[in-house]
């Protein structure tokens, strides 16, 4: 039985998109399975960081020299994100500083900021940043994510879902005695 021209030609066709398809596949796995070069790693001081505010303006973690980072990790259209910002905006002492590292864009968080004021200062962060999460338990790289860092460095907690009172009062209990509630 003799098949066809035109059936051999979308045979020949049809393999050649499968083969195709299969490589951008395979490349995409790749791509995802091994971070670029750029992506924080694990033993990188979150401190050594620069990213942009708003403003799209450079801000080294490093300026802010208090014992303690509180850095959380959100986005204007994350429910929890929103709802733990009020816990946030009440931690004020000298040995604590609040950092908000928004996976957003500049605009949306400007406009999110004017409508809901928040009492520490927020950068702009990528997927970059949130693959360093994924060392400390967030292999979902879900938000929000919490971690506090101290002075050398370090991570000492970090926390995945939305902040609660609770959570806060067991990771400032792992702080200097003075912190604790």
């Amino acid at each position: 039985m003799k098949i066809p021209s035109w059936v051999r030609w979308v045979l020949i066709i049809l393999v050649i998109f499968i083969v195709v398809e299969g490589v951008s596949f395979y490349r995409s796995l790749n791509y995802w399975h091994h971070p670029s070069e750029t992506t924080p790693s694990a033993s990188q001081n979150i401190r050594t960081w620069t990213l942009p505010d708003t403003g799209q303006h450079p801000n080294a973690l490093s300026q802010w020299n208090r014992p303690y980072l509180l850095v959380n990790f959100w986005a204007t259209w994350c429910g929890p994100c929103q709802q733990e910002i009020p816990l946030l905006n009440q931690i004020s002492n000298d040995q604590v500083q609040v950092l908000g590292i928004a996976l957003d864009t500049s605009s949306a968080v400007q406009a999110f900021v004017q409508k809901h004021p928040l009492h520490y200062p927020i950068l702009l962060g990528s997927d970059e940043e949130l693959n360093w999460t994924k060392t400390y338990g967030n292999e979902q790289k879900g938000l929000p994510f919490t971690a506090i860092i101290d002075a050398h460095g370090k991570i000492i907690y970090a926390h995945l879902g939305q902040l609660h009172q609770d959570d806060l009062n067991q990771a400032l209990s792992t702080l200097s005695p003075a912190l604790r509630s």
